[in-house]
């Protein structure tokens, strides 16, 4: 799904949205894409944050794809030394 991702990265505007109330769940999902890529840029992380922020859909698909990651983390990995 990387290469996917990055393809929707190239397709976003240059320009963030004006306020997170413009941000569809479309285009979040796109966000949540990038930022799970890291290469959601902080002007997008702050529109993203703010439409998490009310809206339970997208927090939800958010987290969807966050626990798969934590439950594929290397033992041990948090572990310091």
């Amino acid at each position: 799904m990387g290469n996917n991702r990055i393809s929707m990265v190239r397709s976003l505007p240059e320009s963030p949205s004006s306020s997170s109330m413009d941000l569809t769940c479309d285009r979040a999902m796109l966000y949540i894409a990038s930022y799970l890529d890291g290469v959601l840029g902080p002007a997008r992380r702050r529109d993203l944050g703010e439409h998490l922020a009310v809206c339970r859909r997208c927090r939800r698909l958010l987290a969807s794809f966050e626990v798969p990651k934590r439950a594929t983390a290397p033992r041990g990995a948090g572990a310091r030394a």
